[in-house]
């Protein structure tokens, strides 16, 4: 039995109008631009592995736009039968804009598109919602929580803002 990768699309789980894509079992995201990457890259040092260069706007990202509500894959295609490439032919972009999706663990180096917020053409979602472009409201990169968690569960390094050193240790002095 052969059971050849399709094309899908996986919403959120909480019916925000956000959708990401994958060929099979290989996530898919679409490369951006590679400048400005200043602190985005990982070094040896204890917080290494967190990203703090400069965010994006949101209002940037491109807005698929599906004829049905039911299925956002509807409008990817693969660019050739031997590449895995993929456009989503049907976006609300800057001009001039085209979206092209590769396999997200070939990216490097570079910013990219994971999840793309998403509306049919007569502007609601498949929650009722309307989806407008992204603005900085929408940003989830805010100081005011989106979901309210208990104060045990966030990563004591994240929500201090530990960068490692003795941060939370006595010293040796005293």
């Amino acid at each position: 039995m052969r059971l050849p990768p399709r094309i899908s699309a996986e919403l959120l789980p909480d019916g925000s109008p956000w959708v990401s894509f994958r060929f099979g079992p290989t996530v898919l995201a679409a490369e951006c631009d590679r400048g400005d990457l200043v602190g985005h890259f990982a070094d040896e040092s204890r917080m290494g592995h967190v990203a703090d260069g400069p965010l994006r706007p949101l209002e940037h990202l491109p807005v698929v736009l599906t004829r049905s509500t039911s299925d956002p894959a509807v409008g990817v295609r693969q660019l050739a039968p031997d590449r895995l490439e993929f456009t989503l032919e049907h976006v609300d972009a800057r001009p001039g804009e085209s979206v092209v999706l590769v396999p997200f663990a070939g990216i490097h180096e570079s910013r990219y598109h994971l999840c793309f917020p998403w509306r049919n053409r007569s502007g609601s979602t498949s929650g009722g919602r309307s989806c407008a472009r992204p603005t900085k409201r929408h940003s989830r990169c805010t100081t005011e929580p989106l979901t309210p968690l208990p104060p045990a569960s966030n990563s004591p390094k994240v929500t201090t803002g530990s960068r490692g050193g003795t941060h939370g240790r006595a010293s040796p002095t005293g």
